[in-house]
């Protein structure tokens, strides 16, 4: 659902209709970093710290994201 999301937002996200492509280019490298690094980090620390510890990891994940939208959504009100 997410990656559906963020491919639907990015036309809107980006400042020039030119810039589109470099923008999607962009999200889907960052889907796929991801797929790949995100096991292999929760696997480690699974390993190391036991199957409580990776919530933390996705944790702190759900909260740079969420302040990274809310940076993003105050500098495009600025901007607007």
């Amino acid at each position: 659902m997410l990656p559906a999301t963020i491919l639907a937002a990015t036309p809107a996200a980006t400042p020039e209709p030119t810039l589109l492509p470099l923008s999607l280019g962009l999200v889907m490298q960052g889907n796929y970093l991801g797929q790949v690094i995100g096991p292999v980090a929760l696997s480690a620390i699974v390993a190391a710290a036991g199957w409580a510890a990776p919530a933390w990891l996705v944790l702190a994940a759900a909260v740079s994201g969420a302040l990274l939208a809310l940076a993003f959504l105050s500098r495009r009100h600025k901007a607007g």
